[in-house]
């Protein structure tokens, strides 16, 4: 039997555009339901944004005891303010959270972007298994100052001859944001990277390490910073900040403990414990004796743990 030239299947139509006909879904269909979820899901993260800014004022404005009675009212758990408030002052934009993984995937960013503790250092390398940063193109350092409270950051890279181009701070960067800054300055150190933030690991380093990473850099001076007139102004400083956030974290104890006494629920008992247990730790990691000697002879704090105390015991009863 004769066919026409180009007369094909089904007169001339192929096998792709029969498919196309017949199938209930279109590809068109799939990449507009892609788009909106798209959509969808970058204006969620900027609501969630948009709300960790507003818990951030809110508790700013709120009065002593206030601020769990406020939660309450707006139908959201501390821990989840909590979190919000920590995405929204670590100045991630939408568009970061999104590349993140999410408002879940920033959060864990954020717990591994975190300073260092006392005895340890942080590298920030290019996304590698190799976790030396001196093999890497470029890296961010950071690690703690002699002084509690007070950090040292570096950038290095590659200078393209075999060597390497380094700036460091000369003094400690004090933890504490300046005035309209989200975060410490000694972040400006990682802001230096050109690798997407996305694509950023970060390696902890012991003290060894520390030291050797530094002497390689040729900045192992910034172990030994300060001048005695310097030391003593910033363990003044440092022991006012102690003392200020010591008394807020058993402020805060003093407040879970009263709405625990009125509502006795697990939930309760649970952000008790918490508030507890920090006020321990931030006790026990403070062993500066000037420090100590300080919280031992200040009225206001001595008053607020009295009634810390005594507020545990009318829960014990």
């Amino acid at each position: 039997m004769d066919v026409d030239a180009g007369s094909g299947i089904a007169g001339g139509r192929s096998m792709s555009q029969l498919q196309s006909n017949t199938m209930s879904t279109t590809a068109e269909t799939i990449r507009e339901l892609l788009a909106e979820a798209e959509t969808l899901a970058a204006r969620s993260i900027d609501k969630m944004l948009e709300a960790g800014h507003a818990l951030v004022q809110a508790k700013a404005e709120c009065k002593h005891g206030e601020w769990l009675p406020f939660l309450e009212r707006a139908g959201i758990h501390e821990r989840q303010a909590r979190r919000l408030m920590q995405l929204a002052n670590s100045g991630l934009t939408s568009d970061t959270v999104s590349d993140l993984g999410g408002i879940k995937g920033a959060l864990e960013f954020l717990s591994r972007r975190r300073l260092p503790l006392a005895h340890e250092g942080l590298c920030i390398t290019p996304n590698s298994n190799n976790e030396n940063p001196l093999e890497a193109h470029e890296a961010a350092f950071i690690w703690p100052s002699r002084h509690a409270g007070f950090f040292h950051g570096a950038y290095f890279s590659d200078d393209g001859n075999g060597g390497m181009n380094v700036t460091y701070s000369k003094r400690p960067i004090s933890e504490t944001p300046l005035a309209g800054e989200r975060e410490s300055l000694v972040w400006i150190y990682e802001e230096r990277m050109a690798t997407p933030i996305e694509d950023r690991h970060y390696h902890r380093l012991t003290l060894p390490q520390v030291f050797a990473v530094a002497d390689a850099l040729g900045i192992v001076d910034t172990m030994y910073e300060a001048s005695a007139a310097e030391s003593e102004s910033l363990d003044m400083a440092q022991s006012v900040r102690t003392l200020e956030s010591l008394s807020d974290l058993y402020g805060d104890a003093l407040e879970r403990l009263r709405l625990l006494m009125k509502e006795r629920t697990i939930e309760n008992y649970a952000a008790t414990g918490e508030a507890l247990e920090a006020v321990s730790e931030a006790i026990l990691t403070t062993d500066d004796p000037k420090i100590l000697h300080r919280i031992a002879m200040d009225k206001a704090f001595s008053n607020l743990s009295a009634r810390v105390d005594t507020a545990l015991t009318e829960v014990a009863a």
